[in-house]
């Protein structure tokens, strides 16, 4: 007799899409206990799942009770749910166990978690900056260097530069860089590189620029804040714009167009803790993620 998940893939409910299955298998994971203690999952509302005519049995529900389910993403190009866990993936025993669709929709299960954003998590790197020799000998300061706000000792990144309508050229950062977590005053001081990059070896630091605006960022539960408002994104005016280069690094110029992101897409960065890195795009995360951010100069 053939195991339960060799069995052919169950009948999708028509009325079933997959985002809808990734809110209902999250909502039955908490209904079961599988969830790690700050991941999302939606109301009582949202219907129940089908795993087929077995369901899901108790060595299933222990394994992923074990691991804890953080999060779930869905990718809607090839129809499959990756689960990640925060724990060690399962081995190949137990994922024999493991329910292999929801709604007919496949399954597939990843070890991954986010991290927390402040000063402290940021690890030791042997080159935080770059500095692009122009042809007439020129040097400028490069994205995907560290920068921070002046006032404190923290390190970001300058992703990358862009204009406004008008042409003035600003530097695109995180919130938590250049605007402290929407704490930062207009016209805070930018330096390059961040005060925690501050050594011999780097740059000279530099006022790179001032701060200007954020994106809002909503601090709280879900369920009493809007999550989805949240943009960790900030612009800081570059000054002096002849200061800058749009290379990332030695790695490769910033590319001028641009387009959404979508799963299976090969993506690369540069930042400047982790230098150059590559990676493909698993999914989207269904439901709030809880990050954790830190602005220690202004007590958050």
């Amino acid at each position: 007799m053939p195991h339960r998940n060799e069995l052919a893939e169950p009948h999708v409910p028509q009325n079933t899409n997959i985002r809808t299955t990734a809110l209902q298998f999250l909502r039955w994971a908490h209904d079961h206990g599988l969830l790690a203690a700050d991941a999302y999952y939606p109301g009582a509302t949202i219907g129940n799942p089908t795993f087929g005519d077995t369901g899901v049995d108790a060595a299933a529900i222990g394994t992923l009770r074990s691991r804890q389910i953080r999060f779930v993403t869905i990718d809607e190009v090839a129809t499959k749910i990756s689960v990640f866990l925060r724990k060690a993936a399962p081995t190949v025993k137990e994922l024999k166990t493991l329910p292999s669709y929801c709604n007919g929709v496949p399954l597939q299960y990843h070890q991954g978690n986010t991290e927390t954003v402040s000063p402290s998590t940021i690890g030791e790197a042997t080159s935080t900056c770059g500095v692009h020799v122009a042809g007439g000998g020129g040097h400028f300061y490069t994205c995907g260097s560290s920068i921070s706000v002046g006032n404190n000792r923290e390190a970001g990144t300058l992703g990358c530069l862009v204009r406004d309508a008008a042409g003035q050229l600003f530097g695109l950062t995180n919130n938590h860089v250049s605007g402290a977590c929407s704490y930062a005053p207009t016209g805070l001081p930018v330096l390059a590189p961040g005060v925690l990059d501050v050594t011999p070896d780097n740059p000279r630091p530099f006022t790179i620029g001032v701060h200007v605006r954020q994106l809002p960022m909503l601090v709280g539960d879900p369920s009493s804040v809007d999550h989805a408002m949240n943009s960790d994104a900030a612009l800081f005016a570059i000054e002096p714009a002849t200061s800058v280069s749009s290379m990332q690094r030695a790695a490769y110029d910033t590319p001028i167009s641009i387009m959404d992101l979508i799963p299976g897409m090969q993506v690369q960065k540069v930042g400047s803790t982790t230098a150059h890195t590559m990676g493909i795009v698993l999914g989207d995360i269904i439901g709030a993620t809880n990050v954790t951010y830190s602005a220690s100069q202004y007590g958050f």
